[in-house]
């Protein structure tokens, strides 16, 4: 996060100083976006219920995180409230939805949709950290963590069964109603 925050904006001394609230805020930001899938899912499927109670129990518990983190620990402690919000309540969510909705299906999503493509990304990335260098110019900054980001999303894709099954063979017929 510390090289992407100088990049943009050219400041060692912001890089510095928000690099570890970028991070949280990165990994909370990550957990929410797994959400939001079997959010559509759980809506197309009329059960508003279980998004109606995260959203309700997310709410009880911010505010008194939020006042005791950022009192202890400001903006970085802000977005550990973030964070523990949506690392804690992905689980349940998807675990719930799951059960009522694609039952017997959540080992399979877990390490075949979410876990394998996050390894792989997580290689890259671990790479690009080894490889990128101590004090790059921005433009050369911004190229690595573009050719990055790339990479990881590439390795993230191929990674997944489903997208090598429709590499392969093309999509999947659409029945005609």
């Amino acid at each position: 996060t510390r090289e992407v925050l100088l990049v943009w904006t050219g400041s060692p001394a912001v890089a510095a100083g928000a690099w570890e609230a970028g991070a949280l805020l990165t990994v909370g930001s990550m957990a929410l976006a797994v959400q939001v899938v079997p959010y559509h899912l759980a809506l197309a499927h009329g059960w508003v219920r279980l998004n109606l109670a995260l959203i309700a129990v997310s709410l009880a518990l911010a505010v008194p995180l939020l006042v005791l983190l950022v009192g202890a620990r400001g903006a970085a402690g802000a977005a550990f409230a973030w964070l523990l919000l949506n690392v804690v309540g992905t689980g349940p969510y998807v675990v719930l939805l799951h059960r009522r909705l694609l039952p017997g299906e959540t080992r399979r999503w877990l390490v075949s949709d979410l876990l394998r493509p996050l390894a792989a990304a997580a290689v890259c990335v671990a790479v690009a950290r080894v490889v990128y260098p101590a004090d790059p110019s921005r433009p050369l900054g911004a190229a690595l963590l573009g050719v990055t980001v790339v990479a990881a999303m590439v390795a993230a894709a191929l990674s997944s069964p489903d997208v090598l099954r429709y590499l392969r063979s093309g999509p999947p017929a659409v029945e005609e109603p």
